[in-house]
């Protein structure tokens, strides 16, 4: 029984000028729960889930098996 097909990583990107803040998971909720800590410590600002949720990009060659 595989279950590695539904385990896509995705990834979300800090845009903001010189942060190198990246986060992967293979859930996009955690993503976007991360990315919302992440820009509230370090750039003060509130993200919406609506807004970042079509920033999540698969990431290229995670997935097992190919």
């Amino acid at each position: 029984m595989s279950t590695n097909e539904n385990l896509q990583q995705k990834q979300l990107i800090c845009r903001a000028p010189g942060c190198h803040f990246e986060v992967r998971d293979t859930e996009e909720d955690e993503l976007i729960r991360i990315t919302q800590d992440h820009a509230q410590r370090i750039h003060q600002i509130s993200l919406s889930a609506e807004y970042l949720r079509p920033a999540i990009q698969p990431v290229e060659g995670t997935q097992e098996g190919e």
